[in-house]
C-alpha cells in the first residue's frame, strides 16, 4: 500500500491487518500511509515480512504497530522513517518468540508504553528518538550482521 490515509472513528478494529491463512509468507510494504483513530494502527501475525516506511501511527486506542506470532510463525517487521505516536497502548509491539520488529529512526512518543516485547518478541534499534512515553522497554540495538 502507497500514499493512502486510512482514518477512523472506531473501537475496534485494525487499520491494517497482515494475517495470511496459510503458512505463507505475505511480503507487504507499506509506504507513506498515514493510519488513526482505530483500536490498532498496524498489526501483522503469523508468516508475515512487513516493511512499513515514511509512514505515521497515531491516536489508536490500542496500539501503533504490532507484530504478533500468536500460533510460533515468524513474524518480521521493519519500520523506517516513520512515527508512532499519541496510542492509548503501545507505540512499537513484539509479541512472541518468533515477532521481531526492527526500528531504525523511528520517533516513538507519547503512547501508553512506548516500546514492548512480551512472550520471547524482540524490538531491535538502529537508532531512533523515543520519549515521552509513559513507560518504555529499551530496543536492543540490531546486529548488523
Amino acid at each position: 500500500m502507497r500514499n493512502g490515509i486510512i482514518a477512523g472513528n472506531v473501537t475496534s478494529g485494525t487499520a491494517i491487518l497482515i494475517q495470511p491463512q496459510s503458512t505463507g509468507p505475505a511480503t507487504v510494504v507499506i509506504d507513506n500511509v498515514h493510519v488513526e483513530n482505530y483500536s490498532q494502527g498496524i498489526s501483522a501475525y503469523d508468516y508475515t515480512n512487513v516493511t512499513v516506511r515514511n509512514s505515521v501511527s497515531s491516536r489508536n486506542a490500542g496500539g501503533g504497530i504490532r507484530a504478533i506470532s500468536s500460533v510460533g510463525g515468524p513474524v518480521s517487521v521493519f519500520v523506517e522513517h516513520s512515527q508512532t505516536s499519541h496510542n492509548g497502548g503501545n507505540g512499537v509491539l513484539a509479541q512472541g518468540a518468533t515477532a521481531i520488529v526492527r526500528i531504525s529512526e523511528v520517533t516513538i512518543t507519547d503512547n501508553g508504553l512506548g516500546v514492548n516485547y512480551v512472550s520471547g518478541g524482540t524490538v531491535c534499534s538502529f537508532g531512533n528518538s523515543i520519549a515521552g512515553n509513559s513507560a518504555t522497554l529499551p530496543p536492543t540495538p540490531c546486529p548488523l550482521s
